[in-house]
């Protein structure tokens, strides 16, 4: 932050509820692609695992399901990669092992979620409407920090 222009303490304070908010958002969007179908999965159906209004979950995905789709595989993915992350050491060999170890171990823990997400790039890769390019550009973006 620029010392010159400090941030007005409500701007930060609305500013740090609604990151809070879109967590918690991301945290149910996980848990119910790991417990639920894809199919049985809607905007509408968050707000009955959260205190958050239907308005404000339209609000943080833009009234789209499949903006929500793809913020919580990146959520996914970011969770996957700090696990790697963690694990990692000198030895190319051994971290291309554990690459493979970590993704097999992601997906039999959560078979359902890792299905969902499968599901979810058949059903809408495709489609001008889930910007999965989002996703890839962010993780892209992520490994050439490395």
């Amino acid at each position: 932050m620029d010392e010159r222009f400090p941030m007005d303490k409500r701007k930060l304070v609305g500013k740090n509820k609604y990151e809070s908010v879109h967590e918690e958002l991301l945290e149910v969007g996980t848990k119910l692609l790991s417990s639920e179908r894809l199919t049985e999965i809607s905007l509408n159906s968050i707000s009955e695992y959260t205190n958050i209004s239907k308005t404000t979950i339209y609000e943080h995905f833009n009234s789209s399901f499949n903006v929500f789709l793809s913020e919580v595989i990146l959520h996914v993915w970011k969770k996957i990669r700090n696990i790697y992350y963690g694990k990692t050491n000198d030895d190319p060999i051994s971290n291309i092992l554990l690459i493979f170890r970590t993704w097999h171990e992601f997906n039999f823990e959560n078979l359902l979620l890792a299905r969902n997400i499968y599901a979810s790039y058949i059903l809408f890769v495709d489609t001008e409407y889930f910007p999965i390019t989002n996703v890839l550009t962010d993780i892209e973006d992520e490994l050439s920090k490395r």
